[in-house]
């Protein structure tokens, strides 16, 4: 999901649209939660593109939705142990674990990933290639995007 959120600021700033990389460099780096990062890719793709591509779709939004309830933080799933409160030092991450359909879940998440990956990057690299086309049609110079 951030590879898409740089591959659309990366459009935006083609469009004239300023998406500061300092100031997305550190969210990125900072922010591990789903539903904040399914936010800014919706946020941008609200500004780049019309229906039905502004947003990410229902079915993937659903799943991202339900993995953020099961990971508010973003950290859940990346460590066995976090820190706990005052003195408790290091406790499970998941000290309240239940038993799950470990096959269907991770068909769903394979789903919600194939389609940022494959759905949302496809849609977003034919944008970027009709900018360079609208760009090299009337003879323009393309604004830089600066590194993704």
């Amino acid at each position: 999901m951030k590879w898409n959120i740089r591959l659309v600021a990366a459009c935006l700033r083609r469009d004239g649209v300023s998406v500061p990389p300092e100031e997305l460099d550190s969210f990125l780096t900072t922010s591990h939660a789903i539903a904040h990062l399914a936010d800014r890719l919706n946020q941008y793709l609200g500004r780049l593109m019309p229906p039905p591509n502004d947003r990410i779709d229902p079915a993937t939004q659903g799943t991202l939705d339900w993995l953020h309830q099961l990971d508010e933080k973003g950290q859940t799933f990346r460590y066995g142990t976090v820190r706990g409160g005052k003195g408790q030092g290091l406790v499970r991450a998941r000290p309240n674990q239940q038993r799950v359909d470990f096959d269907a879940d991770v068909r769903r998440l394979h789903d919600a990933a194939w389609m940022l990956y494959a759905g949302c990057s496809g849609v977003l690299d034919a944008h970027a290639e009709n900018q360079a086309e609208y760009y090299a049609e009337y003879d323009v110079e393309m604004p830089s995007a600066m590194d993704y």
